[in-house]
């Protein structure tokens, strides 16, 4: 008996469950909500994508963001990248491509 496949029968072929992803949030004297915002991204991505990974650039900050994502990077399985030095967004991310495969 011969079947057809689903694109031949017109039919949508059945979603597939989306892979890991990478997100990078690039952040700058974000003491204030920093903590808030990372939490989330447990619930919003990494339990529906799991094996996805969450990258901080944190470019220079001088209001504490720094000793906040130290202390919340191991607790939430986060990776950190810091800068001393303000060296803007566009250099951040740069930074994090030749250091990561996103």
């Amino acid at each position: 008996m011969e079947t057809m496949t689903d694109l031949e029968s017109g039919r949508s072929p059945a979603p597939q469950a989306p892979g890991p992803v990478s997100i990078v949030m690039l952040v700058y004297n974000e003491a204030e909500v920093i903590e808030h915002v990372v939490r989330g991204f447990p619930e919003a991505i990494g339990r529906r994508l799991p094996g996805s990974q969450f990258i901080v650039a944190e470019d220079g900050s001088r209001d504490g963001t720094t000793e906040i994502l130290r202390r919340l990077a191991d607790e939430l399985g986060l990776t950190l990248t810091h800068r001393d030095e303000r060296r803007g967004y566009t250099r951040a991310l740069r930074d994090v491509e030749g250091r990561f495969h996103i």
